[in-house]
């Protein structure tokens, strides 16, 4: 019991603390042609990604415009979930928007990369453990090391380097003590193809944050995953089964993925679980998180393959399993093959034709 009262009183801090130093976006707004106007030119509250619910706004062109590359996410010309290796968040407006501090914190990096331009990297602690934000692509620095920053203040304006397509701010969260921005340089090719073909990525996982689920979960994500003698709150403390499972389809085709979400059956909970969860999978299959510690209202897990062929996926607490999968991804042969072999089953074709 004692102990409880001192663990619901840290947490009280935490919020407290919260509140009064709140984490925020590196851009406060941002200019496009976003006015109904034709090519017309005007200036927006940065639209935000509430609770990093990608999927809900991957088919607006106004956040595909600002948001152009997620983390752990490809160059290509559009929104692809995970398993790629970017390690950041692009977030583009025009020339000379300004730059914030993220959050209270020492400047420990003010200068010119030659693959990042010029950079700022920020030092913030947080219960012991420490983080680095980063921002590069960078016009005007406005800030030196040792410097003191606190949340909001202005440290830099927007530009875009030489290896940069478009003007933007790349925002970072380096967890690791390695160079900054962190990025494995052991892995071969330019940065576009490493970013591009996943190389790296677990590294890239493994080393860095998510900047939007860091901020839209006002980094209950870190402390939950990172310093678990803070998941505190008895009430929103779940086990594995009190959540729901859904998995959006069981029959994908090849060169595709899907979702498995995750919500408390108890609606309105912000969540911590009891006993983390472990996604097993198969040789073959990936998941996005193969170890959660915090829900929140909800989380999206997605899923990618290599190949062809029927997969496995288990959800455990502990040893205990929970929920367990049968996924079957099907390739172009085999889609040819079944409409060929039941062009009479209407169950089948109907599968086929929403693949």
């Amino acid at each position: 019991m004692k102990k409880n009262v001192l663990l619901l009183a840290i947490f009280s801090l935490f919020s407290a603390i919260s509140v009064a130093n709140a984490w925020s976006y590196p851009v406060k707004q941002v200019t496009w042609n976003f006015c109904e106007q034709t090519w017309a030119a005007c200036t927006i509250d940065i639209p935000r990604i509430e609770w990093a619910n990608y999927l809900a706004y991957q088919n607006s062109p106004r956040y595909r415009s600002i948001y152009t590359v997620m983390w752990w996410w490809t160059y290509y010309d559009w929104w692809d979930f995970w398993f790629w290796s970017h390690q950041g968040v692009d977030i583009a407006s025009t020339l000379w928007t300004p730059i914030t501090a993220m959050w209270d914190g020492e400047v420990v990096e003010a200068e010119e990369k030659w693959d990042w331009w010029k950079t700022i990297v920020i030092k913030h602690t947080i219960w012991g453990s420490t983080l680095r934000s980063v921002y590069a692509h960078l016009d005007e620095i406005l800030v030196k090391v040792w410097d003191q920053v606190k949340e909001g203040d202005l440290i830099a304006k927007m530009w875009k380097s030489w290896n940069a397509t478009g003007i933007h701010v790349h925002f970072q969260i380096d967890t690791s003590e390695w160079k900054h921005p962190y990025f494995p340089s052991w892995c071969d090719d330019s940065l576009t193809d490493k970013v591009n073909e996943w190389k790296c990525w677990n590294q890239v996982r493994d080393h860095t944050l998510d900047p939007i689920l860091f901020l839209e979960t006002d980094w209950a994500i870190f402390l939950a995953e990172r310093n678990t003698e803070l998941q505190t709150r008895e009430s929103d403390y779940l086990s594995a089964y009190e959540l729901k499972y859904q998995l959006w389809t069981t029959v994908i085709k090849q060169d595709s993925s899907t979702v498995l979400t995750i919500t408390p059956k108890k609606e309105g909970i912000d969540a911590f679980l009891k006993d983390d969860l472990s996604i097993v999978t198969t040789t073959g299959l990936n998941v996005s998180a193969n170890k959660i510690a915090y829900i929140w209202t909800g989380r999206d897990v997605a899923i990618v393959w290599n190949k062809s062929g029927l997969y496995k996926m288990s959800i455990k607490s502990w040893n205990s399993l929970v929920k367990k999968y049968n996924i079957f991804v099907l390739s172009e042969e085999m889609i040819a093959m079944l409409r060929k072999k039941f062009p009479d089953n209407k169950a089948i074709q109907e599968i086929i034709d929403n693949l």
